[in-house]
């Protein structure tokens, strides 16, 4: 791992910066692009045929999953499925293996922690109830916890199924018809 490795990203210009990749996870169609709107940052839409896509670091892995900092402003801009902001290891394939995401699932009641620890998934909800706003996300991943916080409140501590692998910083959006999610802060280093 790099120690102190920092990468952000403020999601503002005409394209995506040239360090992170667009990739389509499952399915057909969609897109991924800069919005050209105010604040509005970077859209993930499924498409009419419901393409799931993510957007990572290209699975460099360089973040310590055991001892690591990361931090996302993003929203479900539409009202179905699910959408994850989070660090993990191979987060393009499906399903990945190690990963530690905050999802905005609207099948749930209130925002949650999701882990994998290569074999088991699990998931820790928050008091924070789902909704379509932006929300800042932040998570610091230890060998004993993960501490997550949402717009500013410390709201979850998860103890189980924590990942070990490397990882990066990754979004994704479900599958589901047009349904999209926008980014437009990105944020990840290794603590020593």
């Amino acid at each position: 791992m790099v120690r102190k490795q920092q990468f952000t990203e403020n999601f503002s210009g005409a394209i995506l910066n040239d360090v992170l990749r667009s990739i389509q996870r499952q399915g057909t169609g969609g897109s991924a692009s800069m919005i050209d709107d105010v604040d509005e940052g970077f859209e993930i839409n499924t498409g009419g045929s419901g393409g799931q896509w993510c957007v990572d670091l290209g699975d460099i892995q360089h973040y310590d999953q055991t001892a690591c900092f990361w931090h996302f402003v993003v929203r479900r801009s539409s009202a179905n499925q699910w959408s994850n902001a989070g660090m993990g290891n191979n987060m393009h394939l499906s399903p990945s293996d190690h990963f530690c995401v905050w999802q905005d699932q609207a099948e749930v009641t209130f925002k949650r922690i999701q882990t994998k620890d290569g074999t088991s998934q699990t998931q820790t909800s928050s008091t924070v109830g789902q909704n379509q706003n932006w929300t800042n996300y932040a998570c610091r991943m230890t060998s004993a916890a993960m501490l997550g916080w949402i717009n500013g409140n410390f709201e979850v501590i998860k103890t189980n199924n924590l990942p070990t692998k490397g990882g990066n910083p990754c979004i994704q959006r479900g599958t589901g018809t047009s349904h999209t999610m926008r980014i437009r802060y990105m944020e990840a280093y290794n603590i020593e």
